[in-house]
């Protein structure tokens, strides 16, 4: 399937943690993408439990919401264990990613909030189906309720040789 053709019917929905229960519910043949902290609070890792028991096309990221890299060393210096957006986490969601636009299924995207970092990637995915259109591309997110995380933001535009990704 050309890409042109790719995603034409296809969704993408964002949600924060809290609403994807009825999201999933609404279309379990979606993707769903789970961006995870890298320690989740008590409550978080039960329903991270539950939602590895029960969705089928699940795609985890682990990730902390870090949008300027000028500040990783100090920031790894502080928190050792963080996760910090690079090159190689997204290349493996974005193979991933390819596979599942060949099925034309919805996508859905949650991370803790529903703010930063699944706006993000919900630009990755559009930047897959759509690659030349960067206005296409931007309205897949609402930026009265959206603030994309801008370092996924350029390393997504790095990784798929499309500049002003991290301008959206």
């Amino acid at each position: 399937m050309e890409k042109a053709t790719v995603g034409i019917r296809m969704k993408i929905k964002i949600v924060p943690l809290c609403g994807l229960e009825s999201a999933y519910k609404e279309n379990k043949t979606a993707n769903v993408i789970s961006i995870r902290d890298t320690y989740p609070s008590k409550n978080n890792r039960i329903l991270y439990r539950l939602i590895d028991s029960h969705v089928d096309n699940l795609y985890v990221l682990c990730m902390d919401d870090i949008v300027d890299d000028k500040d990783i060393k100090g920031l790894l210096n502080s928190f050792p264990f963080m996760q910090i957006p690079s090159k190689n986490s997204l290349g493996q969601l974005i193979d991933w990613c390819e596979i599942k636009l060949e099925q034309d299924n919805d996508f859905i995207i949650h991370c803790t909030a529903g703010v930063s970092r699944s706006p993000a990637i919900a630009i990755l995915v559009q930047s897959l189906i759509t690659p030349t259109d960067i206005s296409k591309i931007a309205s897949v997110i609402d930026y009265e309720l959206h603030s994309p995380n801008k370092l996924i933001l350029r390393l997504t535009g790095e990784l798929l040789g499309i500049q002003g990704l991290e301008n959206l």
